[in-house]
């Protein structure tokens, strides 16, 4: 996941974001900037934005719940999805505890 403001000292965070969507295409971005316009906005969602969040934050308990739909959303919900999406992904899963409670 991917916070990027608008507005850099050194680049555009839209650019970033093209650039950024093309390396890495199943990243969550949420585009911040405290220089809002419709016209950025559609950019941001054009771009591969998930979101798009004008500053200064109202409220930061609606910021974290937005973070954590974003970085949760298609999690396994159970101990059995989470050991198929292991094996589909390759890893070994074997009987140690303290290994699967790391998976």
């Amino acid at each position: 996941m991917a916070l990027i403001d608008v507005k850099l000292p050194d680049t555009n965070g839209l650019d970033l974001l093209k650039q950024l969507k093309v390396s890495l295409p199943f990243c969550k971005v949420v585009v911040m900037t405290g220089y809002s316009t419709v016209k950025t906005a559609v950019e941001a969602i054009k771009y591969g934005a998930s979101d798009y969040v004008e500053k200064p934050f109202d409220d930061i308990d609606q910021l974290e719940q937005l973070i954590d739909g974003l970085l949760y959303s298609g999690v396994p919900s159970t101990q059995n999805d989470m050991y198929k999406l292991a094996e589909t992904l390759g890893f070994i899963v074997g009987t140690n505890k303290e290994m699967n409670d790391l998976l």
